[in-house]
């Protein structure tokens, strides 16, 4: 689940994301690739994590045309924020 944007700590902004799969084996890391697939709708492919592999903060690379991914990306943060609007923001804080 998608949470929508935050600011850590550090001033660093993010985005906030929970998945149920268990951190063994990669299979947290595989389903975050999915789940950013599927909201932003990019292939699997074009998302790989380049930072955090074993950490709960990660950095996830986005490759494709950089035109087009400004696009689908501030359109799908836009889509969760409308949605954590109507949860009164559920989420932003990591919680929820």
């Amino acid at each position: 689940m998608l949470g929508g944007l935050g600011v850590l700590p550090d001033g660093r902004t993010c985005l906030f994301a929970r998945v149920s799969s268990p951190p063994a084996d990669g299979k947290a890391n595989a389903a975050l690739i999915k789940l950013l697939a599927k909201t932003f709708r990019l292939p699997k492919t074009s998302l790989d994590i380049v930072s955090g592999a074993t950490d709960r903060i990660k950095v996830v690379a986005i490759s494709g045309d950089t035109p087009d991914l400004e696009t689908v990306i501030v359109a799908g943060i836009a889509e969760l924020d409308a949605k954590n609007v109507k949860t009164k923001g559920r989420g932003y804080d990591g919680s929820g």
